[in-house]
């Protein structure tokens, strides 16, 4: 908490250790000085943490076609270190588990059924992205499947996918120049 908050105060696109959504996440927690600084962090995490949830019920629906293995899938959760560790309120991994969901599913629903789905994607990718650098290879292998999978690769052609380009470098490139002038110090 206090170095997400350190990280919100001092309002840079980046930091020695994190990209700068976690510091823009403590944001509401400083412009509102009337919001009790310990209910806004607890509280953020598990309202983070159950959209995170509702994305992995709605995937898991998605890709099985079955409203009982969602659930499943939802309830294993509880099973693994995800949700056991990274909701932990010092730990600032509970904005990766929020995200990854739907950066999943819309990748999904971008190369199934519309590429109307690419602009959400971009979105969830760059947010992830920007709250912890280990997105990068989820993002990485994306891109490569838009090369060598022929049934994705019809992206080009679509005009929704270079929207969604253009959104992921709005939200990424903030950071990199970020990195550029210090250093790369991340």
């Amino acid at each position: 908490a206090v170095e997400a908050l350190n990280w919100g105060l001092n309002g840079e696109w980046g930091s020695p250790k994190n990209p700068w959504l976690v510091g823009a996440a403590m944001q509401p927690a400083i412009g509102f000085s009337w919001l009790p600084l310990n209910l806004y962090w607890y509280g953020g995490h598990f309202i983070a943490i159950a959209i995170g949830m509702l994305g992995v019920w709605l995937l898991a629906r998605r890709l099985s076609g079955s409203t009982s293995l969602a659930w499943m899938a939802l309830l294993t959760l509880n099973l693994s270190g995800i949700i056991n560790f990274d909701i932990i309120p010092y730990n600032d991994n509970y904005l990766l588990v929020m995200l990854w969901p739907w950066m999943a599913l819309f990748f999904h629903l971008a190369i199934s059924r519309s590429a109307n789905w690419w602009p959400a994607f971009a979105l969830a990718a760059g947010l992830a992205m920007m709250a912890k650098y280990s997105t990068f290879a989820f993002v990485y292998f994306a891109a490569l499947s838009t090369l060598f999978v022929p049934q994705i690769r019809r992206c080009y052609r679509q005009p929704q996918f270079y929207l969604a380009v253009a959104i992921w470098l709005a939200l990424v490139l903030p950071n990199v120049f970020w990195l550029w002038n210090h250093d790369f110090a991340a």
